[in-house]
């Protein structure tokens, strides 16, 4: 009966983990892909909380992005290193952390919430940090996640971050396209002012600019 039962989860599991991949499937839209991904892990790994760190790369911090239920900060941004996102960016390894408000390391700002088990795992892209994907457990001290679940939460945070990817890489054409857009159209208004003379040349280019 019990190796039934698990075959059974594993089963769900894996159709809950096609169905997500099937959505996520040429969705170019980031807050969507967001949203259908924390609120797809909190569902099938039954969690009060699960949440995402997008990682930006310029100023080389994580911000949290979005969250499903119990909710962090609005705005937090943590260091490369910092709390538990911030490790698991930094070593780019899956992190779990049995008792979150007895752990030496844990975030101040976040103690308002009173948080149990952690689990969060690293965003990876062709070897890329995309951000950090967790769940967490508030007020039970009972459930304690699993390397099953770290497993399960691993193969979310693979497809999400390839969802990311793309939705990024879209709106960065898009971007593009707008910019080359108005390069074009400022490029014809200057050569339609070539024939005429200076001071209007002029008005045009600062009208342009």
């Amino acid at each position: 009966v019990r190796m039934l039962t698990e075959a059974e989860r594993r089963g769900d599991e894996f159709a809950a983990l096609n169905s997500v991949s099937a959505s996520l499937s040429g969705e170019r839209d980031l807050k969507w892909v967001l949203s259908m991904i924390v609120n797809s892990v909190k569902q099938l790994m039954n969690t009060p909380s699960s949440f995402i760190y997008l990682y930006n790369d310029t100023l080389e911090i994580l911000e949290l992005s979005i969250t499903s239920g119990v909710g962090f900060p609005a705005g937090l941004t943590l260091k490369m290193g910092e709390g538990m996102a911030g490790r698991v960016a930094e070593t780019r390894k899956p992190l779990l952390v049995k008792n979150y408000r007895k752990w030496a390391n844990r975030l101040n700002k976040l103690d308002e919430i009173n948080y149990s088990s952690v689990l969060e795992v690293p965003m990876l892209f062709g070897g890329m940090l995309i951000g950090v994907l967790g769940v967490a457990e508030v007020n039970n001290e009972i459930r304690v996640f699993t390397e099953q679940d770290e497993r399960l939460l691993s193969l979310f945070a693979a497809q999400g971050a390839s969802a990311v990817y793309n939705a990024r890489l879209f709106d960065a054409i898009q971007s593009s396209n707008k910019e080359l857009d108005h390069l074009y159209r400022a490029s014809d208004a200057l050569i339609g002012a070539v024939a005429s003379n200076i001071p209007d040349l002029c008005q045009r280019i600062a009208h342009v600019v």
